[in-house]
């Protein structure tokens, strides 16, 4: 047994809190009620409460001799089916039975009456009437929303058919029904044999906007929707695997509030939602549900508590904490072991051994590395060993590695011979990597060569969950860089990159699950590969690498567009396996397939770099990258399709020497009337600098390195319908453009706007300070107000603006002399959803003459004028 006495003097007893189902924490802002309690459930055990609008509407005293104050049509239809779910969920015959009698007595609500019969037969598990009332139920003459409505859940609740796409309003009865048939008519529309499925996802993202909107007051029906289960079955696993990470908490979080209206805490239900969390990139919410599995529930298996604190254990190490990953892993019983705890990381049934293993890093992490390799010799090594059993001696010699190479690569040697010698292919795979890294830090470099090439051949593809590509490719490359052989040392480093580059490489997961030294993590491979690539003169790989390194660094997924989440969702997906509950893999379905296609077609689109050709770009172009205190600068004159780079002698980008590099490259461009400025930070400042300094020259900003030929204009101007930000009147003929103004809910998708060919005025001011960026921005207009969160999500190319004016009012607070500091964000992400251009105007005025001329001439340009320093310019592709 691992000595646990060796790593620590005590363990705390655990505790039980006693069984509270709904009163949840605030990270998931408590599964029964969000913030303001102004609809859905609230309570606990015993006493939940349903509140409509701020009212209580139901509690356990209510009777259901009649219908609550106030409500109106559609919230009775709504009430009808919330209070039908929880008396079924309760078994409450007597309440129900009144519930039903109720509505006999409204004509308007015998589809509600209808819907809960046939759910009674299917709760009590009977064989009534309910089927047959819904089979011959007819919807009121002339109303094309209820038959639409009544053929759509008989399709999908009697026939196992899917539902029509049905028109869905809060104005009109059953709203949470209609969304969620919508919803699963959209579903079926993803096919695992078509080609291409950009069009269903684009459907699917507008279809679901209105879900994890719970915020807005519009949007409250869904807050819970009732008979979920029945409607769409699976629906929170479908979602995760198609990408769809943040509706899947949605719905996942339903389906709990309704195990708890019925009395049950199921802890599995609790487990998946960890997982989506942990897979929408939330570890930190993911810890808190298992942890309130174990604080919550009561008697739990000793075997299943196990696999809790395994993965609250590695999710902590994940977040950087050791020393909190191993106050869960000390909680581990190695004398309840079962084969349906999983490894985190493989999906694969984990032995008492491999666990020993993942709590030693804890060890080694928090404590020294001493204790680590005290604790994992004490483990007795049976007279028939197992390949299990070679996997302790692994992760010792990865801790010697730091400290004693040259005894670590022994051990490496003779324990790769061995598991050769027995068939072990991963104790192999892993060992021959471990000593080829071993070899290199002694600086054998043929030997380490000899092992990472080898390394190659024992997994192939036979074991594709455990192989790590990056991690040989990584060996090869720093073995071999001093080589002569430039174009195959290119070529390791090459593919590790854009391994690296699509975010699949992770230096925890690969300490944990492959044994990586971490001296050979991938800031290390990046690092040389910054010096390999200068001194060789590959700048466009340079320039790959960098642009890169900022996409998966500085992106934020809720300040970028929805397709950014659905890509790096894949990527945990595939990291995460084992902490999904065991019996299914999901990363395994024809769903997942469908996103693994739709995530490669993603990170294409998006690259800054994709179809890069420094030919076709005429215009003068800069970029400025900063790395570790390093400055690089990225310069190419029009004529010429040389790519130049200098590593500038200073660590700040807006230092005078840094200015002065500025300054040289535009002197030595042959022409200097136009020049291009990558859009990133220090784009950003150099542009600010230069513009200033070369008054005379057009200077821009540019989001990725493809020229684009088309030299469209827009043909008509528009902007929000609030007060005096738009032209009261302005005429339409020839030379002149239609100006037009739209209410808000044209401007976060809840109308379609047709924006194409038209330039947006944004001069609407930002509600708010935001502290957390983009995400939380609102904008308002007398009673109304949109947000760009609930915004992003109906964005599509169908009212894309083609261009758009913005103002300093238009964002928060201040950060380049009179921006904001989210006008870097903000900009990125206009121009990646597919805005051609975009005009920063400090001020504008609808009342001037020559200011509604300057948006006219902006919704015109290609290229030509210069506005000078009235107006930044950005464009989505270079010149």
């Amino acid at each position: 047994m691992l000595n646990i006495s060796k790593v620590i003097s005590a363990i705390r007893p655990g505790r039980y809190i006693p069984f509270l189902l709904i009163l949840f924490c605030s990270f998931c802002q408590s599964l029964s009620a969000q913030g303001k309690a102004d609809y859905g459930w609230t309570g606990s055990p015993g006493n939940f409460v349903l509140v409509m609008d701020g009212n209580t509407v139901l509690n356990k005293e209510s009777e259901f001799k009649s219908f609550p104050e106030g409500l109106n049509s559609g919230q009775k239809s709504e009430f009808a089916l919330l209070a039908g779910e929880y008396l079924l969920l309760n078994k409450d015959s007597v309440r129900f039975s009144n519930l039903i009698q109720l509505l006999k007595q409204d004509k308007e609500l015998g589809f509600a009456e209808v819907l809960l019969a046939y759910f009674q037969d299917v709760y009590f598990s009977r064989k009534g009437n309910g089927e047959s009332l819904l089979k011959s139920w007819n919807a009121p003459a002339g109303d094309s929303y209820q038959k639409e409505l009544a053929d759509s859940a008989r399709n999908v609740l009697l026939h196992k058919k899917h539902s029509e796409k049905i028109k869905c309003s809060p104005k009109k009865q059953y709203y949470s029904l209609c969304r969620a048939l919508r919803l699963e008519g959209y579903l079926a529309d993803i096919k695992p044999g078509d080609q291409s499925h950009e069009k269903e996802y684009t459907n699917l993202q507008r279809i679901l906007s209105p879900f994890p909107g719970i915020s807005d007051q519009e949007e409250k029906e869904l807050k819970h929707i009732p008979f979920l289960s029945n409607i769409l079955p699976g629906v929170s696993d479908h979602l995760a695997e198609l990408g769809l990470a943040r509706d899947a908490i949605h719905f996942s979080k339903i389906g709990i509030v309704a195990e708890n209206l019925g009395g049950r805490m199921i802890a599995h239900s609790y487990e998946k939602l960890a997982y989506y969390y942990l897979v929408d990139g939330d570890p930190n919410s993911a810890e808190k549900v298992l942890k309130y599995i174990i604080d919550r529930q009561g008697e739990i298996a000793p075997s299943y508590k196990n696999s809790l604190y395994l993965k609250l254990g590695t999710l902590a190490y994940l977040q950087g904490d050791s020393s909190r990953a191993l106050d869960y892993y000390l909680n581990l019983d190695f004398l309840h072991w079962s084969s349906r705890i999983l490894h985190p990381f493989l999906g694969d049934p984990i032995s008492i051994n491999s666990a020993r293993d993942l709590v030693s890093v804890a060890v080694w992490k928090s404590k020294n590395s001493h204790k680590a390799v005290d604790a994992l010799q004490s483990v007795s090594t049976p007279k028939n060993l197992t390949e299990d059993d070679l996997f302790t001696k692994l992760r010792i010699i990865q801790i010697l590695s730091e400290d004693e190479p040259e005894v670590a690569s022994k051990l490496a040697m003779d324990l790769s011979f061995l598991a050769q010698s027995k068939g072990w292919r991963r104790v192999e795979y892993s060992a021959t990597l471990l000593h080829g890294f071993l070899q290199l830090k002694t600086n054998n470099l043929r030997k380490a060569i000899i092992e990472f090439t080898k390394a190659g051949g024992i997994l192939k593809e036979t074991d594709p969950s455990y192989k790590e590509e990056w991690i040989r490719l990584n060996g090869l490359f720093l073995s071999h860089k001093e080589s002569s052989n430039l174009r195959g040392v290119k070529g390791f480093l090459d593919q590790a990159i854009r391994i690296s580059s699509a975010g699949y490489s992770d230096d925890k997961v690969y300490e944990m699950k492959s044994y990586l030294p971490p001296l050979f993590g991938t800031k290390n491979l990046e690092n040389a590969a910054v010096d390999f690539y200068t001194r060789h003169g590959y700048n466009s790989d340079l320039l790959s690498l960098f642009v890169h390194g900022e996409e998966n660094s500085e992106y934020q997924e809720d300040d970028s567009l929805s397709d950014l989440a659905i890509a790096r969702t894949h990527i945990r997906i595939l990291r995460y396996k084992g902490f999904y509950p065991p019996g299914r893999e999901p990363w395994k379905s024809s769903w997942s397939e469908i996103r693994s296609k739709e995530a490669a077609r993603i990170r294409e689109e998006a690259d800054p770099l994709r179809n890069l050709n420094l030919r076709r770009i005429s215009h003068p172009l800069l970029a400025v990258f900063v790395r570790d205190k390093r400055i690089f600068l990225f310069s190419k004159d029009g004529d010429s399709s040389d790519l130049e780079v200098k590593e500038l002698n200073t660590d700040s980008p807006t230092s005078y020497s840094a200015q002065s590099a500025y300054r040289s490259a535009l002197d030595s461009f042959s022409k200097k009337d136009k020049i291009q400025i990558y859009l990133n930070a220090s784009g950003v400042e150099a542009a600010e600098y230069l513009r200033k300094e070369f008054p005379d020259s057009d200077i821009k900003l540019f989001r990725r390195f493809d020229r684009r030929e088309e030299n469209d204009t827009a043909k008509k101007i528009y902007g929000p319908s609030c007060e005096n930000l738009f032209p009261k009147h302005s005429s339409e003929g020839e030379g002149k453009f239609a100006w037009q103004s739209f209410p808000l809910p044209y401007y976060d998708g809840s109308k379609l706007l047709q924006a194409k060919s038209s330039l947006l005025i944004w001069n609407l001011k930002v509600s708010s300070k935001s502290p957390n960026g983009l995400r939380d921005y609102e904008w308002s207009c007398g009673n109304e107000s949109i947000s760009f969160r609930k915004a992003k999500r109906r964005l599509d190319y169908r009212n894309l603006p083609d261009r758009m004016a913005f103002t300093k009012d238009s964002l928060s607070g201040t950060g380049w002399g009179d921006k904001s500091e989210d006008f870097l964000d903000w900009a990125r992400y206009w121009l990646s959803a597919g805005t051609s251009r975009l005009y920063y105007v400090k001020s504008w005025n609808p009342e001037s003459e020559s200011d509604i001329n300057l948006m006219e001439r902006l919704a015109s340009e290609n290229g030509d004028a210069n506005f000078g320093n009235r107006v930044l310019k950005m464009v989505r592709n270079a010149e």
